[in-house]
């Protein structure tokens, strides 16, 4: 599948998808949170873009904090699914999203979701395993419309996932955040 995939565009660097929603798309990694904010995975213009990383993220998601950026779009596209993350009975029913690499499967459990702004902290903090990093992932938890018994360790890996909250201004943020629980090969 990748080697498909990179011949059409050699910054997809992942896979994501969420049961449940229409999130089944590319992860593009480019050289600036611009890259692909109106380029589609093809490289063509597009008012969607494309589902991307942080560009000071590293592609193969071994950050401890990884970041996914997508647009909200009206016809339900790219992350306009993850506002399904307020209901908590479908949080319930779709607690996982899945990242496919070229070498593995990354397995992430949802643990929070929110609102925020675009320069909360959460965007630029990244520690290294330790006791700030627990309390980093605790202030996430803690930040959650619905609070959820999801274990968090001083060294786990998480996911944010973000897009634009249409209704509400330019500063605001959804995000839905999740912890690798399993990677398979």
């Amino acid at each position: 599948m990748f080697e498909n995939l990179r011949s059409i565009n050699e910054d997809i660097c992942g896979w994501i998808r969420i049961d449940g929603t229409e999130i089944d798309y590319p992860v593009m990694h480019g050289e600036t949170n611009h890259t692909y904010l109106r380029t589609s995975y093809t490289g063509a213009y597009s008012i969607a873009g494309s589902i991307f990383m942080d560009a000071a993220n590293a592609p193969d998601f071994s950050d401890l904090h990884t970041i996914l950026y997508g647009h909200n779009m009206a016809d339900g596209t790219m992350f306009k699914g993850l506002y399904n993350y307020q209901d908590w009975a479908f949080w319930e029913q779709h607690p996982y999203i899945v990242i496919d690499l070229p070498d593995r499967r990354l397995v992430y459990e949802v643990f929070s979701a929110y609102t925020t702004v675009y320069w909360d902290t959460m965007y630029d903090e990244q520690y290294e395993a330790g006791p700030d990093q627990l309390d980093f992932l605790q202030r996430l938890l803690a930040a959650s419309e619905y609070q959820v018994d999801v274990p968090l360790q001083e060294d786990d890996r998480i996911i944010t996932l973000s897009t634009c909250n249409g209704g509400t201004g330019t500063e605001y943020r959804y995000v839905v955040q999740a912890v690798l629980r399993q990677t398979l090969p």
